[in-house]
């Protein structure tokens, strides 16, 4: 009974403070208060009032330790969805610069403005597949490793440095580090899967990454100086990506080509004319 006055005079309370601005039911209040002040003299408003609060307490201190162990898992949680982010980003990045690609050196070929760009060569879709497929299961989740490691490190020791100096820092080591390391292993990936030698991988992959410098340092000063959130950053580099990759299939597709007239001995194999 006690309390249920006590919950009755505080739900009047905030509804004339609330809903009733004016005090309409301030009448109610006020008896509320005058029942509950004669009956919280006795000791059985006292015991009342301590039951509610060893009943109160322990449900305060269950909640406060389910919402923290909550957050800590969903922040655990959290790495799956955004390394799936950028694994399918990836994937579209890759298959789209490949196929873009290919589009670009149709459209070179043709001679003709009204011809079919692929009347005489059609697309190669095992290729897109194979650039998706790298872009999928490797570029997308080391990216994610890549962005995570980078921050951690600044984070920890790069505090003394001022915003600029912290992102000159950060496209340096991703120029120096990340970008060679991928760009070699993406380069090794596609020409194992095509069945072609890897002689002379290392200085091509050199090579790629010092014609990449024009694009990727000052794409990644927007990656590293005004971009925070890795859903940001995926959008802007994913962007980006279109176009290397686009540049990454011409080369290799290049590279592959001159490699097989260097087997050939250079010897010209089309028929005469």
């Amino acid at each position: 009974m006690v309390l249920l006055l006590t919950l009755g005079r505080r739900v009047l309370k905030a509804a004339s403070a609330t809903l009733l601005p004016h005090g309409k039911l301030r009448v109610f209040e006020a008896a509320a208060e005058r029942i509950e002040a004669v009956v919280g003299r006795g000791p059985a408003f006292v015991r009342a009032r301590e039951q509610l609060q060893s009943i109160i307490s322990p449900l305060g201190e269950r909640t406060a330790t389910f919402v923290h162990r909550a957050a800590a898992a969903y922040a655990a949680a959290s790495f799956a969805p955004m390394v799936a982010q950028m694994a399918l980003t990836s994937f579209t990045t890759h298959s789209l610069g490949e196929l873009t690609s290919q589009l670009l050196e149709r459209i070179a070929e043709s001679d003709d403005a009204h011809e079919s760009l692929l009347a005489a060569r059609p697309l190669d879709l095992g290729s897109v597949r194979t650039f998706g497929l790298l872009g999928l299961t490797m570029h997308g989740p080391l990216s994610y490793a890549w962005f995570t490691l980078a921050d951690a490190t600044m984070v920890r020791y790069g505090r003394g440095l001022g915003p600029r100096m912290q992102t000159a820092v950060l496209v340096a080591a991703d120029q120096l580090a990340w970008g060679p390391a991928w760009v070699l292993t993406s380069c090794t990936v596609l020409r194992i899967s095509a069945g072609e030698s890897l002689h002379g991988i290392g200085s091509f992959a050199v090579g790629l990454c010092v014609q990449g410098l024009a694009l990727w340092v000052p794409a990644h000063v927007v990656t590293y100086g005004f971009l925070v959130s890795p859903l940001s950053r995926l959008v802007w580099v994913g962007a980006v990506e279109i176009a290397w990759v686009c540049l990454l299939a011409s080369a290799i597709r290049a590279s592959s080509s001159g490699d097989t007239a260097a087997e050939n001995g250079g010897t010209d194999l089309s028929p005469a004319a």
